[in-house]
């Protein structure tokens, strides 16, 4: 990123109730560069985390770092903060996800160059209880830059629809789906 290798790190300040990030950044000698301060934080629940995953936009213009909190057995949070190519917060924001981690999971996360941040997930239940039979449902929350909530769309399935990824177009400013 910018012809230098990232690293992004991150501290859980249980005392504080937040999770921070840093950046360091090393140079084609291997120099490394690193800003004391944190570049985002999310606020830390009592919960237990996802692993961060880091995205690129497809522009290159912005590093979006997300975590997913498991909030019990109803729900789970997702956090989402967008970073610019100076290592500058310019979105920070957060989703509920109304669904146990055990019945959704995350299939993909997109951001623009636009600071908008979309993200896609499966919902799987089973239809009867004794049922082998389940029933598949793709959700999108996304929220554009002035947003400062996440919507949810559902997308019903009546196939099942394995390898669905998604996508940004910056050039005409939407989301693209695929799938199998």
């Amino acid at each position: 990123f910018n012809g230098k290798i990232v690293v992004i790190s991150s501290l859980q300040k249980r005392n504080e109730s937040l999770v921070n990030y840093y950046v360091t950044t090393y140079d084609n000698s291997g120099t490394p560069t690193q800003n004391e301060n944190p570049v985002t934080s999310f606020t830390a629940g009592k919960f237990d985390y996802e692993k961060s995953k880091v995205i690129l936009s497809s522009g290159r213009n912005r590093i979006m770092i997300v975590t997913r909190e498991y909030s019990g057995d109803d729900n789970q949070t997702v956090y989402a903060a967008v970073l610019d190519t100076a290592f500058n917060e310019v979105a920070n924001k957060n989703v509920i996800v109304p669904f146990p981690v055990k019945s959704f999971d995350v299939t993909g996360y997109v951001v623009s160059d636009k600071n908008d941040i979309l993200f896609l997930g499966v919902s799987s239940e089973k239809i009867k209880a004794l049922s082998s039979k389940r029933r598949i449902d793709y959700y999108m929350y996304s929220t554009m830059t002035a947003d400062t909530l996440f919507k949810e769309f559902k997308m019903s399935s009546d196939k099942n629809i394995t390898g669905l990824g998604v996508a940004f177009d910056n050039i005409n400013n939407m989301a693209v789906f695929a799938g199998f």
